[in-house]
């Protein structure tokens, strides 16, 4: 209950002794104040949020790109010597061509910061170093790589050279065969090792490594006997392995077989 004597906290004599501090009317000087203490408050939490090192760049970095002021002792100095804001510094050469090669000096050095505690020219080693090695190191890919295709093309070649090799001594055994029954192989090889066992009555044998044999001869060997059974199918049957035909004639063969060798046959 509120007695008779007390006054209502609604009344006019309360509120006229309350603060009136509406933004309107806050004096300069307060406000002022107020504004240092946000921006502060402001500042230091931006100030917590970035590392120390990050901190120092933007502050590097805005002190860079200011222009000293004009009461600086310094700049004082450089404009009673005949400098002026906006231009390079030095006396302007005569020759226009010359000026704009010097356009350049207008810009300041750029600060290069050093980071570590290695001597002066020691960076540049290490970075002349480290690209030698990475040089190194994209030869070696690069040779590795170029030996890689070439196992690869050699192996492609000498199994493409076994494949004729076997199918011209299939074609050399039925052409004998069929020539004559009880015929047998000018040379061994002449003929695939299958075929040796049935002429020689050596169906039970069973080598696998003789059968082969010529899977594993060198590739010099290999290409000397392919050409020798090449020759000998053309010479005696007019048969090409490379037009895989047996011709009717020697001329037949002439006159359609493009040549002797593989090449001439692309």
């Amino acid at each position: 209950l509120i007695m008779d004597d007390e006054d209502d906290y609604m009344s006019e004599s309360i509120l006229a002794k309350c603060a009136d501090v509406r933004p309107g009317i806050i004096a300069p000087s307060v406000a002022r104040r107020y504004k240092v203490q946000t921006d502060k408050v402001t500042a230091d939490l931006l100030n917590r949020q970035l590392k120390s090192g990050e901190r120092e760049r933007i502050l590097r970095e805005t002190a860079l790109e200011t222009a000293i002021d004009e009461r600086n002792k310094g700049f004082l100095m450089l404009k009673k010597m005949g400098f002026t804001p906006g231009s390079a510094l030095g006396k302007r050469p005569s020759n226009s061509e010359l000026h704009k090669g010097n356009e350049h000096l207008k810009e300041p050095l750029k600060l290069v910061l050093k980071n570590d505690r290695m001597g002066l020219g020691h960076e540049d080693e290490e970075a002349k170093r480290a690209k030698e090695m990475a040089e190194a190191m994209r030869r070696e890919k690069e040779r590795l790589n170029k030996e890689y295709k070439e196992r690869n093309r050699k192996r492609s070649n000498y199994q493409s050279l076994v494949k004729t090799f076997s199918a011209a001594q299939k074609t050399c055994y039925n052409l004998d065969i069929s020539n004559d029954s009880d015929a047998a192989p000018l040379e061994t090889w002449y003929w695939p090792w299958f075929a040796i066992k049935k002429n020689d009555n050596l169906e039970d044998e069973d080598d696998p490594v003789k059968e082969k044999a010529h899977v594993e001869l060198p590739e010099s060997v290999l290409c000397r006997r392919l050409d020798e059974l090449k020759m000998y199918l053309r010479t005696k049957y007019n048969y090409c392995i490379w037009c895989c035909v047996h011709y009717q004639s020697e001329d037949d063969m002439i006159e359609s077989c493009p040549g002797e060798n593989e090449d001439e046959h692309d």
